[in-house]
């Protein structure tokens, strides 16, 4: 991989793709050139993906030699293809097909919910089962990026947590919660067990995914396997230990989720090391 890389990252002003254009910045000698569809970030590329001859112009403009696309509308609600489908499978699309072309290089942002939302062990031999408009846009692009013949990396993703991350994972508004010192809420019994990653490690195995040149599908997540409880109660006594979770009962137990972690990429720091940070 040469030194003076030219990488664009969409969705630059969301929660991943702030970590990645942050640590572009610190860690690596590479031009970062970062979009948003927000005009708040004056150094950014304001451009709506979804606009295509703007987003061709501006991909011609820039000429990357890697692009990470992070951009994405994520909504798990029911009937929302016809609202996800140009950003989640056609714009990625394009950027396969520029990739190919000018023989350049795709990192595609994906989720491993395209195997369940209720599989319980998930590996790279799982099948595929779409449960979500969402899932069904995000494994569209991920045919289709596969088609095109581009030099691509898709990196499927478990939940991705952090105190500022998005509430659709109940982890980070529980984060969210004990950072201003509310009570968090623990759902069921507490006891299933996920292996999030934490969002700073998912930036720095993108990082690593440049750096190798990592190509093909991968699984992300952590490689730490707590319980709900276990994270509510360790984020507790590093903030305040006399928080006491609420605890609720939906009316189905919710059952564990493990991802296994692609063997080609390290192990991630633990749960308690991203509290101490953020907490």
């Amino acid at each position: 991989m040469k030194k003076n890389l030219k990488v664009l990252v969409t969705g630059a002003s969301g929660f991943l793709g702030s970590y990645i254009h942050k640590l572009l910045k610190v860690t690596t000698g590479y031009s970062c050139i970062p979009t948003s569809n927000s005009n708040k970030f004056k150094k950014y590329i304001n451009i709506d993906l979804t606009n295509y001859n703007q987003l061709l112009k501006m991909i011609y403009e820039v000429n990357p030699d890697v692009i990470v696309n992070c951009a994405a509308c994520v909504d798990f609600g029911n009937a929302v293809l016809s609202k996800q489908y140009d950003l989640n499978a056609v714009v990625p699309s394009i950027f396969a097909s520029w990739a190919k072309k000018n023989s350049k290089h795709l990192i595609q942002i994906s989720t491993a919910s395209i195997y369940g939302k209720y599989t319980e062990n998930i590996d790279e031999n799982s099948p595929v089962l779409i449960d979500s408009d969402y899932a069904k846009s995000k494994w569209l692009a991920d045919e289709m990026i596969k088609s095109s013949g581009c030099k691509f990396t898709i990196l499927r993703f478990g939940g991705i947590c952090g105190v500022n991350g998005p509430n659709h994972l109940r982890l980070n508004a529980n984060l969210k919660a004990i950072s201003n010192n509310e009570r968090p809420i623990i759902q069921s019994s507490g006891d299933a067990k996920r292996n999030y990653i934490h969002v700073n490690d998912a930036a720095n195995d993108i990082i690593n995914t440049i750096k190798r040149g990592i190509s093909g599908v991968h699984l992300l997540s952590g490689t730490e396997i707590l319980s709900f409880s276990e994270m509510i109660f360790q984020a507790c006594n590093h903030r305040n230990k006399n928080l006491l979770p609420i605890s609720t009962k939906p009316n189905d137990e919710i059952k564990d989720q493990i991802i296994k972690r692609s063997n080609d990429f390290g192990k991630t720091k633990s749960f308690n090391y991203w509290l101490k940070e953020e907490l």
